[in-house]
């Protein structure tokens, strides 16, 4: 686990790596085919079961019962401020910086990982090492960013929270 206030990183769930495997076939076709001609940083894939499974698993057993047991969740969800969740999104991450915007939080749940990429978290002068393991769950504050450096590219699943 890591923690630095604007970032926690969970250790791998069993459930959330039982869900990679289930769909590894599915993550990686999806993933080579969007790869294959596109350039952009961020590629949102069409896996709506998994993003569908992700979310019930991330809801039955870690949003309410995590942030009500780790204090430095419910820092970063804020659950009196932040509610409002967004479709949840499977994306193909490449190197490049992304913004939680305020009033928001993310949740990031990497599935697969190709090749080599480095994560930092990045608030403000803070920066912290992020480790892109498979299944585990990475909870982000709103203002901060995500930097991947190298040459490969990582599957998440990402749930954006918005202040209500």
């Amino acid at each position: 686990m890591s923690t630095d206030g604007f970032v926690y990183a969970t250790s791998p769930a069993e459930a959330l790596l039982a869900l990679a495997q289930k769909y590894e076939s599915d993550i990686q076709a999806a993933s080579t085919q969007a790869a294959s001609g596109q350039t952009a940083p961020i590629i949102r894939l069409d896996l709506l079961s998994l993003c569908k499974d992700v979310a019930v698993e991330y809801y039955r057993n870690h949003h309410n019962s995590k942030a009500a047991s780790e204090p430095s969740i419910a820092n970063i969800l804020k659950p009196h401020e932040i509610a409002f969740l967004h479709q949840p999104q499977a994306i193909l991450y490449s190197q490049g910086v992304y913004t939680i915007r305020d009033r928001s939080a993310a949740v990031v749940i990497p599935l697969l990982k190709i090749g080599s990429l480095e994560c930092r978290a990045k608030s403000g002068q803070e920066s912290v090492e992020v480790q892109l393991e498979k299944g585990s769950v990475i909870y982000l504050a709103g203002g901060a960013m995500l930097e991947m450096r190298g040459d490969g590219q990582v599957v998440c699943i990402f749930l954006l929270f918005k202040a209500t």
